[in-house]
């Protein structure tokens, strides 16, 4: 825990000395921007990021190849889940856990996860004594994989990091999009 408090100051050490030398700053959110020290909200404006809802929407005659050659559309049952990378603090564990039981109770549901497990993200890496080398991605699909069928592995898509076109693909053929991320909001990770 104390490890934890001085790992999260000194992430935040680098923002402080920006702001020695800055004559304004922006934050996407208000949210965000009053989670910096009072000496620094006063020059902090508002500007949020946005989602551009006419590319990234549903679209009924869209259509997703993936690498195995599969085609999927808009009117198949798509569950996507989107994160950088695939770690706790994007909620990926918290995802993968409900998959075994989303995948049961609708047996057409397909799942497309996109997200790295190369890199490390913003919170701590998997402990080397527990885990070994094992990434996030890899911890969380091992602890539920007893639970899925043959079926559903067959079902879920992890497609890696991909090019924005291929992106706003999987976002227009998605039925529901998840997104669970702690402690930040919605913003660019999106």
């Amino acid at each position: 825990a104390a490890d934890d408090a001085c790992r999260a100051k000194l992430l935040n050490v680098h923002l402080d000395l920006q702001f020695q030398n800055a004559d304004d700053a922006i934050s996407p959110t208000r949210w965000q921007a009053d989670t910096f020290p009072e000496h620094a909200r006063g020059r902090i404006s508002i500007l949020h990021e946005g989602i551009d809802t006419e590319i990234a929407c549903s679209d009924r005659s869209s259509q997703l190849t993936l690498r195995s050659g599969e085609t999927l559309s808009a009117e198949d049952d798509i569950i996507t889940f989107v994160a950088r990378n695939l770690e706790p603090y994007r909620g990926y564990h918290t995802f993968m856990r409900s998959i075994p039981k989303v995948l049961s109770k609708n047996t057409k549901a397909r799942v497309i996860i996109v997200g790295d497990d190369k890199e490390g993200g913003y919170g701590p890496k998997p402990s080397q004594l527990e885990h070994g080398d094992l990434s996030w991605k890899q911890i969380f699909l091992r602890e539920v994989e007893s639970s899925l069928t043959a079926d559903m592995r067959s079902r879920i898509h992890f497609v890696g990091r991909v090019p924005h076109a291929y992106l706003i693909k999987i976002l227009q053929i998605s039925g529901a999009h998840v997104y669970l991320t702690y402690p930040f909001v919605l913003s660019w990770s999106f």
